[in-house]
């Protein structure tokens, strides 16, 4: 869910910033949500910034994502 909050045309650059952003939003010690919702929150943010750094992965999920769409219209 959180994944696609971050576009992944992002420029490594512009992936930082967001998930910094991000990462200060749903820190469990910095945000007004439940502690274990923003520790999820949280997570999933880390996890889609690793997903989005590493170029195999991205390109898999931009498959997948082309995937999605084509279904949906």
């Amino acid at each position: 869910e959180l994944i696609n909050e971050v576009h992944a045309a992002l420029l490594k650059d512009d992936l930082k910033r967001a998930y910094r952003k991000m990462a200060i939003k749903y820190h469990p010690d910095k945000t007004k949500l439940d502690a274990d919702v923003a520790a999820e929150k949280f997570k999933q943010v880390a996890v889609a910034h690793k997903v989005l750094l590493d170029p195999a992965k991205r390109e898999a999920y931009n498959e997948v994502i082309t995937l999605l769409w084509q279904i949906v219209e």
